[in-house]
């Protein structure tokens, strides 16, 4: 931030002198942000018509509450966060469409400040001139479906009726619409509310933050980031979960449990890899159901997928993760594809002291690199072969610390990219970006990171490629079950500042092969595809690794 240039100003609203745990870390990423600082903290005085709804709160939703407690809804005390903020007490009044009506005097004293925006973490619907009182109006969170909005039941309906995703989003409100800043999709936990709650909640925390960084550098301008898509401002009445709902709810919920321990422990996810050949470009085609030939599994009991390649010589070096469930980690190989005759057997490659997956290649300048995913190292490597396909060197590591999740590197616009997730964010929801000027660095974030909130089509699934001039980015659809089904993302917009793409098409797993249950990974090799299927089996070690990871998240909550 240039010297002399105004510093971002805000209020909050609240309930007291406490907020709630993803509130404080969104409040938090907010001090993170150059300049900015609360200037004003709104608490609006007890208002009867909040409490007689909370009266009226079915007796097993509130039980529940008590039970299975949301970790993002735990108080926390603001003195900290808020620093020497001054305290603006308002009282509410009531009107016939709204019980959270500020008062006209208390809205002209927040007008005096000069804010640049009010963030409303007080958890009622404002309404009336508050909406107004900032330079860049009021915000605030929508979480979950706005049809089915409910008081203190936050994304309570899309667990209810099992719905795979919940939607949040953060909006700038208005008195007959709203403008969406920010918008997400993230995972329903369809095993327990509190959970799916807190995944939200914290997911869509940062949102705020990523706003401000949008507006330092012109706040004397116009909306500039504010300039987002409308939606329509819904007036719907109260609603809460009866206790028949609830027993509903809590059947659901174990019928769930079950069903996971099922997958996981009785049966376990079994991959494999196969051939399509024709060119990636096929797979935009509506309706288009290829022909897979898929390779036969290897031998001891593991499973492969992940894969990429490079031709030589009529002949495919196909690479990819070799998982064992006997020791839950994966370790790259490479087994050579003919294009007659049968393939030969699997070589390790790129030995790594952690888990390895994904082994991403590409070419540049007659060599080839790879950029294999070692999430838990916190750092993308950079490999050029060689000899292939087992000789490697070690380039440079393109982003330390940074736990990239399936990290892709690609040429646009002039400039290297690499696209990934963050296995210590979230490895399903969010998409990042990076940006270089030359292969080695030196890689920038970009300046909207996380760019994309969406668990259907953020984290990457294979190799970009350009079609009739435009770039398409093939992405994973985690929202029912891990690698579920593959998306194909037309990018419409992708520079240093922005970023907006659109689903182009979808792939759905092959029902009618060996490996029905999913697909995660496509990738172009020339003129031929490589992709990968799951299935459900027995796997060596299944049942161990299962336990083991149920003492390692029991351990994590701790």
């Amino acid at each position: 931030m240039s010297e002399g240039a105004r510093k971002v100003r805000f209020g909050i609203l609240v309930q007291g002198p406490w907020i709630e745990a993803w509130q404080a870390r969104s409040l938090g990423e907010i001090l993170r942000v150059a300049g900015a600082a609360p200037s004003v903290v709104v608490v609006p005085e007890p208002n009867h018509a909040r409490r007689d709804r909370r009266v009226r709160d079915g007796l097993l939703f509130r039980a529940y509450r008590r039970l299975r407690p949301s970790r993002a809804l735990r108080r926390e005390p603001l003195g900290p966060l808020t620093g020497n903020a001054q305290t603006l007490k308002c009282r509410l009044e009531s009107t016939a469409t709204s019980p959270s009506t500020y008062r006209e005097d208390d809205v002209d004293r927040l007008g005096e400040l000069n804010l640049d925006f009010l963030l409303d973490f007080g958890g009622d619907a404002a309404s009336g001139g508050i909406l107004t009182a900032a330079r860049r109006g009021l915000w605030s969170f929508s979480v979950g479906d706005a049809r089915k909005r409910l008081d203190g039941a936050l994304a309570f309906w899309e667990v209810y009726d099992g719905e795979p995703v919940t939607r949040a989003a953060l909006e700038r409100r208005g008195d007959s619409e709203n403008m969406i800043l920010r918008a997400g999709f993230f995972p329903t936990q369809l095993g327990s509310y509190a959970a799916s709650l807190d995944t939200v909640l914290f997911g869509c925390a940062r949102w705020p933050a990523s706003v401000c960084r949008d507006l330092l550098p012109g706040l004397e301008g116009g909306p500039g980031a504010l300039e987002r898509t409308a939606s329509p401002a819904l007036d719907l009445p109260f609603r809460t979960p009866t206790n028949a709902q609830m027993f509903r709810l809590l059947s659901q919920e174990v019928r769930h449990v079950g069903s996971r321990l099922r997958n996981e422990v009785l049966r376990q996810a079994d991959w494999g890899v196969g051939i399509v050949r024709e060119p990636i470009q096929a797979f935009l085609r509506p309706g288009y159901r290829p022909r897979v030939d898929w390779i036969p599994p290897l031998p001891g009991g593991v499973f492969l997928a992940d894969p990429f390649g490079i031709a030589r010589g009529g002949t495919i070096h196909l690479f990819g993760e070799v998982y064992d469930y006997r020791t839950s980690r994966g370790s790259l190989v490479s087994i050579p594809v003919p294009d007659r005759g049968p393939q030969g057997p699997a070589v390790p490659v790129l030995p790594q002291s952690v888990h390895a997956s994904y082994p991403y290649l590409f070419e540049h300048d007659g060599a080839v690199y790879c950029v294999p995913e070692t999430s838990a190292a916190r750092e993308v490597r950079l490999y050029r072969a060689v000899e292939l396909p087992a000789r490697w060197e070690f380039v440079t590591v393109l982003l330390p610390g940074v736990a990239g999740v399936d990290g892709t590197v690609f040429r646009h616009g002039g400039r290297w990219w690499l696209a990934c997730a963050d296995g210590e964010v979230d490895p399903f929801v969010h998409l990042y970006l990076w940006h270089s000027p030359d292969l080695t660095g030196p890689w920038q974030p970009h300046s909207s990171n996380p760019v994309k909130a969406d668990v259907r089509s953020a984290r990457p699934g294979g190799t970009p490629f350009m079609h009739e001039g435009t770039l398409y980015r093939p992405a994973q659809d985690c929202s029912r079950t891990y690698g579920g089904r593959l998306v194909i993302n037309r990018v419409t917009r992708l520079t240093p500042e922005e970023f907006e793409e659109e689903v182009a098409a979808v792939v759905e797993p092959f029902r009618d092969g060996p490996y029905p249950e999913g697909a995660h990974t496509l990738s172009a090799v020339g003129d031929v595809t490589l992709i990968d299927g799951k299935r459900y089996a027995r796997m060596p070690g299944g049942l161990v690794s299962a336990v083991r990871r149920g003492f390692e998240l029991v351990s994590a909550s701790q």
